[in-house]
C-alpha cells in the first residue's frame, strides 16, 4: 500500500502554500518535478518541496505538515529511494543540514544531512577511523542510518550510539526531540521511515558516531585502500539495494544475465546496482528489482528485503489491493 492521493479543500491548499511560503521563501516550492532532484531522474510531481537548510527548519516543517495531515518525507541525497512516477501527495523536504562536531574523544555527531564522503573526510583528517566503508555508500549518514547500510563485514549498526529523533505524530513528547540510546526497538522504529504506509513517520535530526582513535596518516591512507575497491558511482547507481549481501558465485552465475532486465550489476563492486538510461519510468525499475529479488531470495533459499524507500503514491498497488478483496 502507498500513500495515497489527498484532497483539501481550495481554501485549506491555498493556506498551507501560503504559510510554507511565508516561512521559507525561496526554498519552498509547489508542485515540483521529483525527476530533477534524484539521480535515476525518473519520479513525478511532489505537491511540496522544501530545501531545509537547518535543523529547526525540518522540525518546524514537519511540525506544520502533521498539524495539517499533510503526509511527508525527509530525503537527504535521494540514493535510496525511488519516487513514483505519479508523484508523491504532500511535502518532501530536502535534509541539507550538514554540521559535524568532536565529542567525548572518539565520538563524533553528525547532522542528519551530512553526505557520507564528508563525514568520512573529516573524520580521518582528526584520526577518526573505523568509518572508512561509508566513503563507498552514497547518501547521508540519515539515509545510512534509516536504510542500515552496510559494506563487507561492515555494518552501520556497529558504530551508531546515539539518535536525535524528531516525531510530531508520537503519542508522548511529540513536540521535542528526544535522543535515543540505539537499540533494536530504536533501529525498528526508524525502519517505518521507510514505510510507505507510514504517512508521518520519525524524522532522525542527527547521529551519534563511535570511532576508533588512529593516527591520521593511518586513518588516510584506509580510506584510499576503500576507495580503491570500488568503481566509482555511476550516474545511475542504486548504491546497495538489498539487505543481505548476495553470494559472489550467484552473482556471477550465467543464469542471473536472464533476470537482469534494464539493471546491471557493477563491475567491481557486483552488490551494487546500475539502472541503465533506456529505463525511464519509476515503475518499470521497480518492477526490474522486484524480479531480480524474487530471484536472489529462491536462490538464495532466504527472504530479501529491499533497503530502497518507494515513496509517493503507486497506483498499482491500490489496483492490486482491490482485485484481492
Amino acid at each position: 500500500m502507498s500513500i495515497k492521493s489527498i484532497h483539501f479543500s481550495p481554501s485549506k491548499s491555498e493556506a498551507i502554500s501560503r504559510t510554507l511560503a511565508e516561512r521559507f521563501g525561496e526554498r519552498f516550492f509547489e508542485h515540483y518535478n521529483l525527476s530533477t532532484l534524484v539521480p535515476l531522474q525518473v519520479g513525478g510531481v511532489a505537491d511540496y518541496l522544501l530545501l531545509a537548510q537547518s535543523v529547526d527548519d525540518i522540525i518546524e516543517a514537519t511540525r506544520l505538515a502533521y498539524s495539517w495531515r499533510l503526509p511527508y518525507r525527509v530525503v537527504g541525497a535521494t540514493s535510496g529511494v525511488i519516487f513514483s512516477d505519479v508523484g508523491f501527495p504532500g511535502l518532501v523536504i530536502v535534509n541539507q543540514t550538514a554540521s559535524l562536531n568532536l565529542v567525548e574523544g572518539n565520538k563524533l555527531v553528525a547532522q542528519s544531512g551530512t553526505s557520507n564522503d564528508n563525514l568520512v573526510n573529516w573524520a580521518a583528517a582528526r584520526g577518526l577511523g573505523g568509518l572508512e566503508f561509508l566513503a563507498v555508500i552514497p547518501g547521508s549518514i540519515g539515509g545510512a542510518v534509516v536504510t542500515r547500510a552496510s559494506w563487507g563485514a561492515k555494518q552501520i549498526e556497529s558504530f551508531v550510539r546515539e539518535v536525535a529523533v524528531f516525531w510530531p505524530a508520537a503519542r508522548a513528547k511529540s513536540d521535542e526531540v528526544v535522543s535515543l540510546v540505539v537499540d533494536e526497538s530504536v533501529w525498528q522504529l526508524l525502519d517505518s521511515a521507510l514505510d510507505p504506509e507510514v504517512s508521518f513517520p520519525p524524522v532522525v535530526l542527527g547521529v551519534t558516531i563511535q570511532a576508533s582513535q588512529m593516527y591520521p596518516d593511518a586513518v588516510i591512507e584506509r580510506l584510499r585502500a576503500t576507495r580503491h575497491l570500488v568503481s566509482p558511482p555511476a550516474a545511475r547507481t542504486l548504491g546497495y539495494v538489498f539487505t543481505s549481501k548476495t553470494p559472489p558465485d550467484l552473482l556471477a552465475s550465467k543464469s542471473l544475465r536472464t533476470v537482469l532486465d534494464g539493471i546491471a550489476l557493477d563491475r567491481l563492486d557486483r552488490n551494487r546496482i546500475i539502472v541503465q538510461s533506456r529505463l525511464n519510468s519509476a515503475t518499470i525499475i521497480r518492477e526490474s528489482l522486484e524480479k531480480l529479488r524474487l530471484y536472489l531470495a529462491s536462490q538464495m533459499q532466504q527472504p530479501l528485503a529491499y533497503r530502497l524507500g518507494y515513496l509517493g503514491y503507486w497506483p498499482k498497488e491500490e489496483e492490486d489491493e482491490k482485485k484481492s478483496d
